[in-house]
């Protein structure tokens, strides 16, 4: 089963669109980390309109 997640970002809220990229790459890894081993997770990123999709994550397993 695959999950697409949805996230709408506002540059304003970041100190640039660089930044809020950045913070889609680490939640894109977190929820591939922490998503349930039945499901792939997929993020979807909205930045100002423009939408970036992530690679399929499958279940990596928590790192402890």
């Amino acid at each position: 089963m695959q999950i697409h997640i949805h996230v709408h970002l506002d540059t304003t809220a970041f100190d640039g669109p660089g930044d809020a990229t950045l913070f889609g790459d680490v939640l894109s890894r977190f929820v591939g980390r922490y998503a349930s081993f039945h499901h792939a997770v997929r993020l979807v990123l909205n930045i100002d309109g423009r939408e970036t999709l992530y690679p399929l994550r499958e279940f990596e397993g928590a790192p402890f």
